[in-house]
């Protein structure tokens, strides 16, 4: 019996990905979006529902009409960061809690869509945070955390990003994943995940920075996959779903998602509800 291997790829076939994540609900988001559409990246934005301005945009902070307008047109994900942007390692699990449903709560109102990603306001994070997301529908959340690789984290609430954009080794890391072959195979598909806040471009006026690290992604899209973390947490985790014979030749597909996959050096595509035959 000769048993087949399989690996998960990104749609076309893709075995890099790359997502931004960017924290705050400032009006610099905007101008950060518009260089994201620009060059084609996909970003999760990870606001406050209660540290908006209240009336009008005033230099910084933007308001909510705004952001669910510039923000909400689909493109992009929106998530958690906290309704006060609490340290949540330094509440009690109650009130922890309540930081992030009434988020919850208020962002699913104002963008009518479900929100259950998160960054960690402040990196602040410990056992009884992650125990206390885990039971209460939180699928991610993004640490501080640099790894300087392109995995995926063991735990999702535990997902550590490859660097902040103003790590000194950023475009070190960049050139490094540009570059990586895609022969042999790898048995996992691989991620590029930055993040950082956009206020971080206007206070340092580097914004150029972002624009030739965006420059640098969109040179090598041939190769790459771009999406929000949202999409990334979803498609790497229903791959799981997927049903498999004794010796991988039969799969069938009982998610929603159209699956692209490789097997022995071929690739397939795997239509949601198909039942794909390998020989």
């Amino acid at each position: 019996m000769v048993i087949r291997t399989v690996f998960l790829r990104y749609p076309g076939f893709k075995q890099k990905a790359v997502t931004f994540s960017y924290d705050d609900d400032v009006v610099f988001n905007f101008r950060l979006k518009e260089l994201f559409d620009k060059y084609g990246a996909k970003a999760t934005f990870n606001l406050n529902g209660g540290q908006f301005a209240e009336k009008e945009s005033n230099g910084r902070m933007a308001t909510l009409e705004d952001t669910v307008r510039i923000l909400g047109d689909g493109k992009h994900e929106i998530a958690l960061h906290g309704y006060y942007h609490k340290s949540l390692a330094l509440l009690d699990a109650a009130t922890g809690l309540y930081d992030i449903l009434n988020d919850r709560v208020a962002l699913e109102t104002a963008f009518g869509r479900i929100i259950n990603g998160m960054a960690y306001a402040n990196g602040s994070i410990n056992n009884k945070v992650v125990d206390n997301l885990r039971s209460n529908g939180i699928k991610y959340a993004r640490t501080v955390k640099s790894t300087y690789d392109y995995h995926y984290p063991e735990d999702w609430l535990l997902w550590n990003p490859t660097c902040h954009h103003n790590d000194p080794k950023v475009f070190e890391l960049i050139d490094n994943y540009l570059n990586l072959k895609q022969r042999p195979p790898y048995a996992v598909p691989l991620v590029f995940y930055m993040w950082g806040h956009s206020y971080e471009f206007e206070d340092r006026n580097n914004w150029d920075r972002m624009e030739e690290i965006l420059k640098k992604f969109a040179e090598g899209k041939d190769d790459l996959f771009f999406a929000t973390n949202g999409f990334l947490y979803d498609y790497v985790t229903g791959f799981k779903r997927l049903e498999l014979s004794i010796d991988n030749t039969i799969i069938y597909n009982p998610t929603s998602t159209d699956y692209y996959i490789e097997a022995d050096y071929k690739n397939y595509l795997l239509k949601s509800g198909e039942t794909l035959k390998i020989y």
